[in-house]
């Protein structure tokens, strides 16, 4: 018999099972070393949306706690004087400020660059691992643009409305949008003429009619808006729950727009003013009281604002 070793074709076989269970092994240590690479990616992209829910946390309270409710008191405190023909107006600027007040937007000025990048960068099937977490991100960021639409729906034109009653010589100091820039200067600012404030009450008795019906569809929207806002704010809460894993804060007692987490923040999320400034700590609309018989303000026509009534 001859002693000649292998045959050619085994020892093909042999080699190419080297090979196989060679290019079986890199493609495991590859999958092993992009899954974690992945899991630090996703790990990076969950941080980075706790930290940016986190950070919103003034801008829920500010909207739910402050915004909304000084809308509504300034809306019945509206609606209180086009129902009574007779209603006496000793604070006209109060009645400026409340007209104002209720033509703002307290919409939600939402952050969601970290989620729309983990959408753009197609992660978002990393989360297939955590689908619970999925869902309740899907649901929080989606809720918005399906839920204040409907709120728009309601509202009748009270915004329209309003911007006509405002006096041109105090479109520049009492407009719906002040504050955006910081309360700072603007370039341009009409001259004050006297008797702006006389037109101005005048021109809201004289459409009484007009507006009561507009305001009390704007009282409908704001109690809608509240509901909708407090939707939102509990799905962003429960969110920022669900990454409590993926952040150094303590989450146990927080509750996104209820819970200060900085200084410098009152409990109802209004700015604790330094007490030398001019217009002192801010307070609720609520205060200020019922009628525009009884308000703070002394109603010259200086428009200083925050000079109490003797």
């Amino acid at each position: 018999m001859s002693d000649r070793g292998p045959s050619i074709p085994l020892r093909l076989v042999g080699e190419f099972a080297v090979i196989v269970v060679g290019v079986l092994v890199a493609l495991a240590v590859d999958g092993v070393r992009e899954r974690a690479a992945e899991k630090v990616r996703l790990d990076r992209a969950l941080t980075d949306i706790a930290g940016e829910i986190y950070g919103q946390n003034y801008t829920f309270g500010r909207v739910t706690r402050a915004g909304l409710p000084d809308k509504a008191a300034s809306l019945e405190r509206i609606i209180r004087f086009l129902r009574d023909e007779n209603a006496q107006v000793r604070d006209s600027v109060l009645l400026l400020e409340d007209m104002v007040e209720t033509a703002r937007n307290n919409v939600l000025w939402l952050e969601t660059n970290q989620y729309d990048a983990l959408i753009a960068g197609g992660e978002l099937r990393l989360l297939a691992e955590y689908p619970d977490i999925a869902s309740t991100l899907a649901s929080a960021f989606a809720g918005p643009g399906v839920l204040f639409p409907q709120v728009e729906d309601l509202q009748a034109g009270w915004y329209r409305a309003v911007a006509q009653l405002i006096p041109m010589e105090l479109s520049g100091r009492y407009s719906p949008v002040t504050g955006y820039n910081g309360d700072g200067p603007i370039p341009w600012e009409p001259s004050m003429e006297p008797g702006a404030l006389e037109r101005f009450v005048a021109s809201v008795r004289e459409r009484r009619g007009e507006l009561l019906p507009l305001a009390e569809a704007e009282m409908q929207a704001t109690m809608s808006n509240a509901h909708v806002l407090e939707r939102v704010r509990e799905d962003f809460d429960r969110a920022l729950h669900a990454l409590q894993p993926w952040m150094d804060e303590d989450l146990s007692e927080f509750e996104l727009g209820v819970t200060p987490h900085r200084p410098g923040i009152a409990p109802d999320f209004r700015w604790e003013r330094d007490p030398d400034d001019p217009r002192g700590p801010e307070i609720a609309r609520s205060d200020l009281g019922r009628t525009y018989a009884e308000g703070r303000f002394t109603g010259t026509a200086d428009l200083r604002r925050g000079e109490r009534s003797r």
